[in-house]
C-alpha cells in the first residue's frame, strides 16, 4: 500500500501528519517528494515564513498473520 501524506500549518503552528500517523504494517520505504501546484505558492509573506514544499510517499507492507 502507498500513502501520499502532506504536512500542514494552522495559525502558524506546524503539524506533521507523518509523525501522527498510525501504521498498520511494516514501513518499507519513505520517499520525500517536491510538492507542486500549492495554493500558497502565489502568496507573498511579510515575515520569514518558509512554505511547506514537500510531501511524503509512504510504502507500507502488510504483515502476514
Amino acid at each position: 500500500m502507498a500513502l501520499l501524506i502532506g504536512d500542514s500549518r494552522f495559525k502558524g503552528d506546524y503539524y506533521s501528519m507523518f509523525k501522527e500517523m498510525n501504521v498498520y504494517g511494516k514501513i518499507e520505504n519513505v520517499i520525500i517528494k517536491k510538492q507542486y501546484n500549492c495554493v500558497s505558492d502565489n502568496i507573498k509573506y511579510a515575515n520569514k515564513f518558509i512554505p511547506i514544499q514537500h510531501e511524503y510517499l509512504v510504502i507500507i507492507k502488510k504483515i502476514k498473520s
